[in-house]
């Protein structure tokens, strides 16, 4: 590289991506050190999405290397299918006699552009699939935050799916299988594989400025809603000292502080985790016993289990902090709302009380798509519950979730500000 020009060109490769910059020579220093910081940020993604997919294929290999281990595997539970979930709500009826000025104002048909970031599960890792090399597609058009494959009435249950029916001309959901850098079908779905808390500031960035950079979108104007679903990986990866519900707690802080000033007329879900302690019930084989083992060692090991219940249930205690911070909740242009339905979740089981693992991936891991499909329909009706009578918990058994619609008494999705009412809505009583 010339030093002695006026002019410096510097020239930054990843392994998706290319950026070309041009500066002032004096400038130089400053330059070169935040590209060095920023390849440093991203190497350290990449290890993380790196270390899920080496998972895989090292458990596959040992799969289709060894017959005796691979059979009890391949005998484990098909994948559940249901039936679309029948929509009865009266789309016209309930629209806003004009846009609104207010988040806490926000009725369904006025969100015009959705948003998620998050990690491997709003990637759309394991949905739909049948083999583990498959676990490595991520399948976001179907994810239940933001996907928007297809329709309800062929069987894609998602957020997006439902919102379109208010909507048709909603912006921003993913379609196919794609990775978070391929805009054209990701969208503005930001997930990556791998990702924990201290990944979301970056996924925020990516976001704001792809959305910034889409004429399609009117930034200042357009009213967005942003679901955010992260916390398996921290969990997984907590007995290695790492990921503190003070760590949570910061990075959302970073990522939300963020987010309030960059992004105008936006209403964010926060979506608690559910408590991942259970998982080496849902093991069928030798095969999942070594790629839980490579996901979530914390999860398999007996002497740090205990632990994990416990952080999970302060990872959501932040979030109802952050959601109260007047930072965020004075403002009639940005709102935080935590979404609680999963955070006492437990996983479906038989009538003889056995976990059913036809909810999980070939991986034993991640979940599928008749998951994604209630997770969907559990986020949509909790959004249009007070914030002070929202569930902690909702019937995994009960694949057959029916889609709820705004009441005629409070048509407007509930965000902290608009939640002393009297629940259930009168009409309904």
């Amino acid at each position: 590289m010339n030093s002695k020009g006026n002019i410096l060109v510097l020239l930054l490769l990843s392994s998706s991506s290319f950026a070309v910059l041009t500066v002032a020579a004096g400038d130089r220093a400053t330059v070169e050190g935040e590209l060095k910081d920023e390849a440093n940020e991203r190497a350290t993604r990449d290890r993380k999405a790196l270390g899920f997919y080496e998972t895989l294929l090292r458990a596959n290999y040992e799969a289709e290397a060894k017959p005796r281990i691979k059979e009890p595997w391949r005998k484990q539970g098909k994948e559940i299918v249901t039936p679309p979930p029948e929509f009865k709500c009266n789309v016209t009826e309930l629209k806003s006699p004009k846009k609104p000025t207010s988040v806490h104002q926000l009725r369904p048909h006025d969100i015009n552009v959705v948003a998620a970031f998050g990690d491997s599960i709003s990637a759309g890792n394991g949905l739909g699939a049948e083999t583990l090399l498959q676990v490595a597609i991520e399948n976001r058009g179907e994810v239940f935050s933001i996907g928007g494959d297809d329709s309800l009435e062929e069987g894609v249950v998602t957020l997006p799916n439902i919102m379109k029916k208010f909507n048709p001309d909603l912006l921003g959901y993913s379609t196919c299988a794609s990775t978070e850098n391929h805009v054209y079908r990701s969208w503005f779905n930001v997930a990556r594989p791998g990702a924990t808390n201290d990944d979301m500031l970056k996924e925020a960035e990516m976001l704001v400025e792809r959305m910034k950079a889409d004429t399609k979108v009117n930034y200042q104007e357009d009213w967005k809603l942003l679901t955010m679903f992260v916390g398996g990986n921290d969990l997984c990866g907590s007995c290695e000292g790492k990921h503190s519900a003070d760590d949570y707690y910061d990075w959302f802080n970073r990522t939300l502080t963020y987010l309030s000033d960059e992004m105008p007329r936006t209403l964010i879900n926060l979506v608690s985790m559910f408590d991942i302690s259970p998982l080496q019930n849902l093991s069928t084989s030798y095969v999942c016993d070594l790629l839980q083992w490579g996901f979530c060692p914390c999860a398999r090991n007996w002497s740090t289990l205990p632990a994990l219940r416990p952080l999970q249930l302060a990872y959501h205690d932040q979030f109802v902090k952050l959601s109260n911070d007047p930072r965020f909740s004075n403002r009639t242009d940005f709102a935080v709302v935590v979404q609680p339905h999963m955070r006492d979740l437990v996983p479906p089981k038989d009538e003889n009380g056995n976990y059913i693992i036809g909810f999980l991936s070939p991986d034993c891991f991640h979940p599928t798509r008749v998951a994604h499909q209630g997770f969907a329909v559990w986020l949509w009706n909790t959004m249009l519950v007070p914030v002070n009578h929202k569930p902690y918990s909702v019937d995994s058994n009960n694949v057959n979730v029916t889609i709820d619609c705004p009441s005629t008494d409070y048509p407007y999705i509930f965000t902290n500000e608009n939640s002393n009412v009297a629940w259930p809505p009168p009409t309904a009583a």
